[in-house]
């Protein structure tokens, strides 16, 4: 499922999301000095703590340039089933002013979750509105700390929601969740396509003359039909990929 989030009007405009400073190259005030990643940060993680030690060691010895990025933290909670989270939390979209969608898949739609018994849970993506930037997201299910790293990779190498729904998924496994929401988001976009063909369409044959009185039936008929082709076009891949 899709759903919408914007922030108050006084909040309209979407401010750059943070990006690193100086001081998250773990750098103190001495030029030459660095910080234990343990005490230079609120994250108490052991994954943070390590990633940042690694750095220290690139900038320090290896004259590198590392620096973290604190808007993405990965994280999980082994309960059961596991919670995961990487990237920014919907509270923070109102805070930054920042205009987001969200794609939704519950588990109890996957196959391995049903075949598992286990469909207590979902994959639930934030992205930038009207693009497929992913800003966060977050896991429910049994192997959710498994699963997170795919959306975290995909948010640092700017990989969009629309190629994870093109990515193909071994199945049954439940990270086709993470790629049911990637298709969720390109069907929006074939929707737009083809209502964008409607419209340009019908635009052509109003400029060649009056439209007739069958016309807006036809327009109508036209939008139908794409849906119809489109629905049964999604339900052919998807049958196909659960006999594989």
């Amino acid at each position: 499922g899709v759903s919408s989030s914007s922030p108050p009007p006084a909040a309209a405009r979407c401010p750059p999301i943070p990006r690193p400073t100086n001081t998250d190259r773990t750098a103190t005030p001495q030029r030459h000095d660095t910080t234990t990643p343990d005490v230079c940060t609120r994250f108490q993680f052991t994954h943070v703590a390590g990633a940042m030690a690694g750095m220290v060691v690139e900038n320090a010895l290896f004259g590198g340039d590392c620096q973290f990025d604190h808007t993405l933290i990965p994280w999980a909670t082994f309960t059961e089933p596991e919670v995961a989270h990487t990237g920014l939390y919907e509270r923070d979209f109102a805070e930054r002013g920042i205009e987001c969608e969200t794609y939704k898949t519950g588990l109890e739609h996957c196959d391995r979750a049903i075949l598992e018994s286990a469909t207590e849970g979902f994959v639930k993506i934030h992205v930038l509105k009207g693009t497929d930037t992913i800003l966060g997201a977050t896991i429910v299910a049994p192997c959710a700390g498994e699963m997170i790293s795919e959306l975290t990779v995909a948010m640092q190498a700017d990989i969009g929601l629309g190629t994870l729904g093109r990515v193909v998924h071994p199945y049954p496994t439940i990270a086709e969740a993470i790629k049911g929401c990637g298709i969720s988001y390109n069907r929006t976009q074939w929707k737009r396509l083809e209502e964008g063909k409607v419209v340009e369409q019908a635009s052509a044959k109003t400029k060649a003359g009056a439209p007739s009185k069958a016309e807006p039936a036809a327009l109508a008929a036209t939008i139908i039909a794409t849906a119809v082709v489109s629905a049964a076009a999604t339900a052919a891949v998807l049958m196909l990929s659960r006999r594989r």
